[in-house]
C-alpha cells in the first residue's frame, strides 16, 4: 500500500516539474539581450612604402547614451613608419564629435593618441584620420610588419571596452642612383589624386614640415660654375623648414644648403650665405667651383601655401627646379627636376560615410528594413565618379528596392544574391553627398527571438583604399501586447479584469485576464493595428467602455512590446430599508398599518443596505465594510418614542424595505396589496450601457465600523490584513513556474528519502 502511495506521489511531483517549467516565460529579457553596441575600427596603408603618406583610418560607433562621459578613445601607431616625429604627424581631420583631442605623446616605440569623450551628443558612426610619411627605406631597411591598434576604454563600464588592431607590411623603394641633380621631399605623396602620381601633399596646419631637398652633383662630377635655380608655382611662398636630414637647422633667408660627407651631413649654410637669394617666388644659390672636387651637396627648404587657399582652389601645381653647370670639357649642362605638389586635406579622413537602419527594433512579421547609407565630402577632397559603395546583406536579408530620393547614385544597380552596388554618377566635392535609401524583406526563418541582424557598408573610392561604414545593430523581438489595468482615480493595480485583442478585421486573436499585479502579456501577435476591449470589469468597478487602439510595431515597441493602460472607474450602489413606527392610544382605537418593501439589488460593483427601525428608544448602528469589490453596508437603528393619553387611540404602523440590484439588463416589477394591512413590494433592476455612470470614490482594501448614539459618534477603522501568501501568488508564469517547480523537487526528496529507508 505504501509502495503504491509513493508512485503517486512521485508521479504527482513529475507532473508539477513539468507544469513549473512550462510556465515558466519563454522570451528573452531585456537585460540578457544587453550589448553595449560600441564598436571600435582602425585600418592602415598596407603596404607602406618608402616616404608615403600613411594614412590611418579610425572610426567608433554607439549611440550617446551608451558612453559615459571621460570615458577614452587611445590609438597607438608605430613609430618606426614616422620619419619626422610627432611634428610630422598631421592631425587636420583626426577629430572625432563628442570627444575632445586628440593629445599625442611618444609612448615606448609607438605614437598614442588620446581621445576624451565630452557632453556632445554622438551622431552614431564617426570616422577621423590621421596621417604622416613614412621615412626613407632602401630595400632591406624596412622594419618590417607593423601594427597600429585602438580601445574604447569606458569610463563607468568595463563591459563596454571595445578594441580592434591592424597590421601592415613596409617596403624599402628607396634607389641607390647617384643623380646629378634632383627634387625629393619629406612631405607625404599621394596617388589618390585623379590623373596625377605621387603628389606632395602640403601640411596646411605644419607648414615647416613641407620640405624639399634638392640633391646636387651625386654622382661626384667635376662641376665648376654651378647655380641652382627654383621658382615656386603661383600661391605659394618659401617658409622656415622645421625638419632637416641632420641635427643642425640653420638657415639663411629660410634656404639651409648640406654637403654630404660619407653617410652624414654637415651644415655648411655659413660658407655660401652670400651666394643665397630668395625673390619672391624665386630661389637662388650659387655654388660657383665648389664642385670642382666632385664634392656633393643639398639644397633644403620648405613650402605652404599662401593664406585663404584650399585644396579645391589650390589644385595641383608643379614645382620645377633647375641646375646649371660647367663641365670637365667645358661644355654648359642643364639637368631639371619636378614634383607635382597640393594641399593636404587629409584626403582619406575628409568625408563622413555612415548607415543607419529606420527601424529601432525588427518584431516578427513586420517583413521588411529600411537602409540609409550617406557619403559626404567634408574636407575639401574630390570622392571622384564611378567610386562604388557596395552591401553584402547577410543571408536572411535580401534586396527589394531603391528609393527614388537616393541622390547621386545611379538607380541601376548591380545586385548579385547578397551583394548589391550602388556607382557614384558624378564627383563630389566639398559638402556634396551621396544618399542611398534602400528596402530589404527580411526572411524571419533564418532569425530567432534575441539575435542580432549586424550589416555595413563598403566604399571603393577611385585610387583609394576601401574605407568600411559603422555597422547597424538591430535586434529581433516576438511582437506582444501588455495590458496594465488601474484605477481611475488612486492608480492602483487591479486584478481580475479580462479583456478581448481584436485585430483589424474585428476577430478576437487572444482573451487575456490581468494578474495580482494588474498586468497581463498578451501571446505573440504579428505586428499591425489592434483594438483592445475590456470583457470584464474588476469587482467593484464599472466595465470600460473605450475600445484603446495599439499600434504594434517598432515605433511603438520597447524589447517587443507595446503597453497599453487601461483605467477603470468605481461603481456606487445605495440600498435603504427604512421601518417606521407611531402608537396613540386613546377612547377611539384605530389600527391602520402600512408595509412598504422597495428592493432594488445594484451588482457591479457596490451593494448598500440601509435600514430603519423606530421604536421606544433611538439607537443608530451604521457599519461599512469596503474591499476589492467594494461592498457597502450601512444599517441605522432609531428609536423614538412619543406616548399621548387622550380620549383618542390611534396606531399607526409603517414598515418599509428598500434594496436596490442593478446588473446587464433593466426589469421593473411593481406589486401593490391593500386592506385594513397594506403591504407594497417595488423590485427594481436595470444597466445602462451607453451613459456611463458618475465615479464614486471607494477606497479598496479597508473596512470600518462607525456607531452614533444621541449625537455622540464613534468611528473605527481597519486598513484591512493582506494574507502572507499574497507576495507568493504568480504574478506571472516565472512566480507560479518556481513554486510548481519547488513543490515537485520537494515531493521528490521526500519520496526518495522514504524509499532509500525502505530499502535499508
Amino acid at each position: 500500500m505504501m509502495g503504491k502511495a509513493f508512485r503517486w506521489l512521485y508521479l504527482l511531483s513529475t507532473f508539477l516539474l513539468m507544469i513549473g517549467q512550462a510556465i515558466s516565460p519563454s522570451m528573452v529579457s531585456a537585460k540578457s539581450l544587453k550589448d553595449s553596441g560600441i564598436e571600435v575600427g582602425i585600418s592602415m596603408t598596407d603596404p607602406i612604402s618608402s616616404q608615403q603618406k600613411v594614412t590611418t583610418v579610425i572610426s567608433i560607433q554607439g549611440s550617446e547614451d551608451e558612453m559615459s562621459i571621460g570615458s577614452k578613445v587611445i590609438v597607438n601607431i608605430p613609430g618606426s613608419t614616422v620619419q619626422s616625429g610627432v611634428e610630422g604627424i598631421n592631425l587636420v581631420g583626426a577629430g572625432l564629435q563628442g570627444f575632445d583631442g586628440p593629445t599625442i605623446t611618444k609612448v615606448g616605440d609607438n605614437y598614442q593618441l588620446v581621445y576624451v569623450k565630452n557632453s556632445e551628443s554622438v551622431a552614431g558612426g564617426e570616422q577621423a584620420t590621421i596621417s604622416w610619411t613614412s621615412p626613407g627605406w632602401y630595400p632591406g631597411d624596412e622594419p618590417g610588419e607593423v601594427e597600429s591598434t585602438i580601445k574604447y576604454e569606458d569610463a563607468q563600464d568595463t563591459s563596454k571596452n571595445a578594441s580592434d588592431s591592424t597590421q601592415s607590411n613596409t617596403k624599402g623603394t628607396l634607389s641607390p642612383a647617384k643623380p646629378d641633380f634632383g627634387k625629393w621631399t619629406m612631405m607625404a605623396k599621394t596617388d589618390d589624386i585623379p590623373n596625377y602620381k605621387g603628389v606632395a601633399l602640403m601640411n596646411p596646419s605644419n607648414s615647416a614640415v613641407n620640405v624639399y631637398d634638392l640633391p646636387v652633383n651625386y654622382g661626384n662630377k667635376k662641376m665648376s660654375n654651378a647655380t641652382v635655380k627654383d621658382v615656386l608655382p603661383a600661391d605659394t611662398h618659401f617658409v622656415y623648414p622645421g625638419i632637416s636630414v641632420q641635427t643642425d637647422l640653420k638657415t639663411t633667408n629660410n634656404i639651409r644648403i648640406l654637403k654630404l660627407n660619407g653617410s652624414g651631413f654637415t651644415n655648411v649654410t655659413d660658407q655660401f650665405a652670400g651666394g643665397i637669394k630668395v625673390n619672391g617666388r624665386t630661389l637662388s644659390v650659387d655654388f660657383g667651383n665648389a664642385m670642382n672636387d666632385g664634392s656633393a651637396y643639398v639644397v633644403e627648404y620648405a613650402v605652404a601655401p599662401d593664406d585663404g587657399q584650399t585644396p579645391t582652389t589650390y589644385g595641383v601645381k608643379a614645382n620645377s627646379a633647375e641646375l646649371n653647370y660647367m663641365d670637365s670639357e667645358g661644355d654648359s649642362k642643364q639637368a631639371t627636376a619636378s614634383l607635382n605638389q597640393a594641399i593636404d586635406d587629409n584626403s582619406n579622413g575628409s568625408f563622413k560615410f555612415t548607415k543607419e537602419v529606420k527601424q529601432t527594433e525588427y518584431l516578427m512579421g513586420s517583413k521588411y528594413l529600411d537602409y540609409t547609407i550617406k557619403l559626404t565630402n567634408n574636407h575639401n577632397f574630390l570622392i571622384p565618379s564611378g567610386s562604388i559603395i557596395e552591401d553584402v546583406l547577410p543571408m536572411g536579408l535580401d534586396y527589394v528596392s531603391t528609393d527614388n530620393s537616393s541622390t547621386a547614385v545611379d538607380v541601376k544597380l548591380s545586385v548579385a544574391g547578397q551583394n548589391v552596388q550602388w556607382t557614384l554618377n558624378q564627383d563630389l566635392d566639398t559638402g556634396e553627398s551621396a544618399v542611398v535609401h534602400f528596402r530589404v524583406k527580411v526572411d524571419e526563418s533564418q532569425f530567432q527571438p534575441g539575435e542580432k541582424i549586424n550589416n555595413k557598408a563598403v566604399l571603393h573610392r577611385v585610387g583609394s583604399k576601401d574605407i568600411n561604414s559603422n555597422t547597424t545593430t538591430i535586434l529581433v523581438f516576438n511582437g506582444k501586447i501588455k495590458i496594465s489595468k488601474t484605477d481611475a482615480e488612486t492608480e492602483t493595480a487591479l486584478a481580475g479584469a479580462e479583456f478581448d485583442i481584436l485585430d483589424q478585421d474585428g476577430k478576437v486573436v487572444d482573451h487575456v485576464k490581468t494578474s495580482s499585479d494588474g498586468a497581463i502579456i498578451s501571446k505573440t501577435l504579428p505586428t499591425g493595428d489592434y483594438s483592445v476591449k475590456e470583457t470584464k470589469a474588476p469587482e467593484g468597478y464599472e466595465l470600460s467602455e473605450k475600445d484603446y487602439t495599439v499600434h504594434l510595431d517598432y515605433q511603438h515597441a520597447k524589447n517587443g512590446i507595446v503597453e497599453v493602460n487601461v483605467e477603470d472607474i468605481p461603481d456606487t450602489t445605495s440600498t435603504t430599508d427604512t421601518s417606521d413606527t407611531t402608537d396613540t392610544t386613546s377612547t377611539t382605537d384605530t389600527s391602520d398599518t402600512t408595509d412598504t418593501t422597495s428592493t432594488t439589488d445594484t451588482s457591479d460593483t457596490t451593494d448598500t443596505t440601509s435600514t430603519t427601525n423606530t421604536s421606544d428608544t433611538t439607537d443608530t448602528t451604521s457599519t461599512t465594510d469596503t474591499s476589492d469589490t467594494t461592498d457597502t453596508t450601512s444599517t441605522t437603528d432609531t428609536s423614538d418614542t412619543t406616548d399621548t393619553t387622550s380620549t383618542t387611540d390611534t396606531s399607526d404602523t409603517t414598515d418599509t424595505t428598500s434594496t436596490t440590484d442593478t446588473s446587464d439588463t433593466t426589469d421593473t416589477t411593481s406589486t401593490t396589496d391593500t386592506s385594513d394591512t397594506t403591504g407594497t413590494t417595488s423590485t427594481s433592476n436595470s444597466t445602462k450601457n451607453s451613459v456611463p455612470k458618475l465615479p464614486g470614490k471607494i477606497t479598496s482594501g479597508s473596512s470600518g465600523t462607525s456607531t452614533s448614539k444621541k449625537g455622540n459618534s464613534t468611528s473605527k477603522k481597519s486598513s484591512g490584513l493582506k494574507s502572507p501568501l499574497a507576495s507568493l501568488l504568480p504574478q506571472t508564469g516565472e512566480k507560479g513556474g518556481w513554486i510548481l517547480t519547488f513543490v515537485g523537487v520537494v515531493i521528490l526528496g521526500v519520496v526518495g528519502w522514504f524509499v532509500f529507508k525502505k530499502k535499508r
